[in-house]
């Protein structure tokens, strides 16, 4: 077994340390608006200044640990970590600039993820690895038209708004957290804590109904190591990407058991590489030479979150279940199409009412081609046999609302048929890989005592 490192152990102390203090909490106020309980202080004071002028502030801090204990490559244990500091400013009451505000986000990611490092596939599961160091993760402008009913905001963005859902991120695996990873695979959107140049237009039909337009500039040396996401020129973009989608949300104040659905689809006019064929039609892993090139991919998805139970109508605990598919529509894609199902019990217990219980099981398809190009490796490498069509990845977790800046996510993963998309040349299959793990959110902002408020215009 590979020896565990002092950052892993250190990160096991944290996690220890959280989990008791999350075990000795008394009920806490869940999420939203916030009031200091010293509003006297210097710090509190100076918050509500920055509240009165339209400047609401924003920081956090993310930890993900995670431990491989049977299956993939080898054994392990990794730590990866984010801070993020950011500040969403009413213009309008700021600077007298109706419905206008701006957005700014700066990420700061350190560490390494047991997927990548033990288990051998390209689906994390340690969710906040990805674009280490520090950037640049949003500027923009927003402007509110027709009383609320028209929003644009554009600058330095991502597309994480689309396929997404409040719920997701009450899982640590990155297959669902943040965004559906099957959807983002397939295509040129930009993930968070990316930024590349776009807008989005958010149409409200009704109060149920939102139909949100985006456009987006691909460039895939955004995500290359030790980038800040300054480089505003369009030197290395390759297209565009245009999502669309049609969501229709309810509330607890509109229904008693609320309804999240959310239908769209994209289409991508830049390039990518064949996953199985170079420019002459012959096999990669055999020929080598340059993969073909194709432009132009298109695809589609659907999602729903569903409440269907609430112990107390009086409350908003209740349990909602979930799930949704993705799917592209062009043939050389190395994920063909992805589904996910689950469940979230929020406040299972009375005395616990922002606590969480969560299950999610995930599932990617891999395209004929990738497949194609995977069997090559391995006969090239002594095996035999068409690796696994199909990688799963399923989680269960509790969330623990320890007090009003602290949330604490034990959770178990099981990856079964691992992907060899990052280790194609293997003779056989990757044992399937069993990883417990620890997520800890703290807010920045509640913790320094500062008054908190949700954005709005």
């Amino acid at each position: 077994m590979k020896r565990v490192s002092r950052k892993a152990l250190k990160a096991g102390t944290l996690a220890a340390w959280a989990l008791t203090a999350a075990g000795a909490a008394a009920q806490v106020p869940g999420p939203g608006n916030f009031t200091p309980a010293n509003p006297d202080s210097a710090l509190a004071k100076l918050g509500q200044r920055l509240l009165n002028n339209g400047i609401y502030l924003r920081s956090n801090y993310t930890g993900d640990a995670a431990g491989n204990v049977s299956g993939g490559h080898k054994q392990g244990a990794d730590y990866a970590d984010e801070l993020n500091l950011g500040a969403d400013i009413n213009m309008q009451t700021l600077a007298g600039i109706p419905g206008g505000a701006l957005h700014v986000t700066v990420t700061g990611r350190t560490g390494r993820d047991i997927s990548i490092d033990t288990v051998g596939n390209n689906v994390l599961a340690n969710q906040i690895y990805g674009g280490q160091g520090i950037r640049l993760s949003e500027l923009t402008w927003d402007q509110s038209l027709l009383q609320g009913r028209l929003d644009i905001i554009a600058g330095r963005m991502n597309d994480a708004i689309f396929g997404t859902s409040p719920i997701n991120c009450n899982f640590m695996t990155n297959a669902f957290c943040g965004h559906v990873d099957s959807m983002f695979r397939a295509v040129g959107l930009v993930a968070y804590p990316y930024a590349t140049w776009g807008q989005r237009t958010t149409i409200k039909l009704n109060r149920t109904l939102n139909l949100m337009i985006g456009t987006s500039e691909v460039n895939p040396k955004q995500s290359a190591y030790g980038r800040n996401d300054l480089n505003f020129t369009l030197q290395n973009d390759t297209g565009v990407v245009v999502p669309v989608e049609l969501d229709y949300t309810t509330n607890f104040q509109q229904s008693a058991y609320p309804t999240a659905i959310q239908l769209g689809g994209y289409w991508d006019s830049s390039k990518y590489s064949d996953p199985a064929y170079n420019t002459a039609g012959q096999p990669l892993a055999s020929a080598g030479g340059k993969a073909a090139t194709h432009w132009g991919r298109t695809g589609v998805y659907a999602f729903f979150n569903q409440v269907v139970y609430r112990p107390d109508p009086a409350s908003t605990r209740n349990l909602r279940i979930f799930g949704g598919f993705t799917h592209s529509l062009d043939t050389p894609e190395e994920i063909q199409w992805g589904g996910d199902v689950g469940a979230l019990y929020t406040g299972p217990f009375a005395s616990r009412p922002y606590d969480t219980i969560g299950l999610l099981g995930t599932v990617m398809h891999f395209g004929g081609r990738e497949l194609t190009y995977l069997k090559q490796e391995r006969a090239l490498a002594g095996g035999s046999g068409t690796p696994a069509a199909n990688e799963y990845i399923f989680e269960v977790n509790y969330g623990i609302q320890a007090n009003d800046w602290l949330r604490v996510l034990p959770n178990v993963q099981y990856v079964l048929n691992p992907d060899n998309l990052a280790h194609p040349k293997q003779a056989s299959a990757t044992p399937n890989a069993l990883i417990f793990g620890v997520q800890l959110s703290v807010n920045l902002v509640r913790l320094a005592g500062l008054p908190q408020k949700v954005f709005s215009h």
